[in-house]
């Protein structure tokens, strides 16, 4: 199952509110009962929320525990360590500038450093 369709699947006892416009605020409770669920159907220890529309917040809140072994709440000014995970996502960004032609290739070291391979 992917993860957007069961996050969508996950039951509420109110249809869950979003702003539909900018002014709006999103129905807390009802977002908070929804990653509540999504916390909990995708075993995580916790997670922090924010949702902005045009530099104004809507939400921003703190679900759950720092992880599993302590019982400490997690704070919205939590770090996350990603690891690793910066490479491809720091890949990805730059693989995307290339594409949408804002950044060359040629100006990337890490293409000019290896001659290229015949297949």
């Amino acid at each position: 199952m992917n993860f957007a369709a069961s996050t969508i699947a996950a039951e509420s006892p109110e249809p869950l509110v979003i702003a539909t416009l900018p002014t709006q605020h999103v129905a807390a409770t009802q977002l908070d009962y929804a990653v509540e669920a999504l916390l909990a159907e995708h075993q995580l220890p916790g997670l922090v929320l924010m949702i902005k529309h045009k530099q104004e917040v809507l939400h921003y809140s703190a679900y759950g525990q720092v992880n599993r072994d302590k019982p400490e709440l997690i704070k919205k000014d939590a770090l996350f360590r990603i690891f690793s995970m910066s490479k491809p996502i720091t890949a990805v960004a730059l693989l995307q500038l290339v594409d949408a032609g804002k950044l060359s290739a040629k100006d990337l070291p890490i293409f000019t450093a290896f001659k290229p391979i015949k297949l």
